[in-house]
């Protein structure tokens, strides 16, 4: 069953996503969020471009929507019922 999650991401990744990379910020927000309890959609953005500052990485405008999709593990929501697909 993982592997078959995997394989479905992989496919929805954008090209040019330095995995490694995303993955680092993606696992440390990831254990924010868990300590937290919740985060709201504006939230998650602040705090993925915050872990990648304290990493020391500079992500592009699609590494950083995949990490906030990653980590909300749904697309974000804008304006109370856009929801933004950037893929």
């Amino acid at each position: 069953m993982r592997r078959n999650r995997k394989k479905r991401l992989a496919q929805l990744r954008p090209p040019g996503i330095r995995v490694d990379e995303v993955g680092k910020v993606i696992g440390r927000a990831k254990g924010v969020v868990r300590s937290i309890g919740h985060v709201d959609d504006d939230s998650v953005i602040d705090l993925v471009l915050e872990c990648a500052s304290v990493l020391s990485i500079t992500l592009s405008g699609t590494e950083e929507e995949w990490a906030v999709f990653r980590v909300l593990g749904r697309p974000r929501i804008i304006d109370s019922g856009y929801v933004h697909r950037w893929w």
